[in-house]
């Protein structure tokens, strides 16, 4: 049974585990909960990072999915945000790239309020290519790529 994501947010917060520098990156099938590859994950390292991301890729009916509609970057809270990608059923799926152009995105989009608290230096390049590197697995941790 899956966890919801204001169920997992409050045992984060009456329980809250050891949060570790960098960022994680955690593949799920649906779009909705928390999957279970971190429910695991926490339950038997009893650490998570200080950055979040959930990446769901979604197959729509259409041939193409428009540059606007392709990227959804919601955040949860507790350091948490999920990606949804959404691709045509034509369209070839490339989750590193999809993750590369929401970090920039989201540095492009948050512009003053950060006021250049964002490394620019290709942080988004090597999140990708982490992510290409460790495609197999359903956790993938990122903190050497901050």
């Amino acid at each position: 049974m899956r966890v919801s994501t204001d169920e997992f947010l409050e045992r984060l917060s009456a329980n809250p585990p050891i949060r570790v520098p960098g960022t994680a990156i955690v593949l799920a099938s649906s779009p909705k909960g928390v999957p279970r590859s971190l429910l695991h994950h926490l339950k038997h390292n009893r650490v998570l990072h200080e950055r979040l991301i959930i990446v769901s890729v979604i197959v729509t009916d259409e041939p193409h999915v428009a540059d606007a509609e392709h990227l959804k970057l919601v955040p949860v809270g507790e350091g948490i945000a999920r990606l949804i990608v959404h691709i045509g059923f034509m369209d070839k799926p490339n989750v590193p790239a999809a993750i590369q152009l929401a970090v920039h995105k989201r540095e492009r989009d948050c512009g003053s309020r950060c006021a250049g608290t964002h490394n620019r230096s290709g942080r988004g390049v090597r999140v990708a290519r982490a992510v290409a590197d460790a495609s197999r697995r359903s956790v993938v941790c990122l903190s050497h790529h901050r």
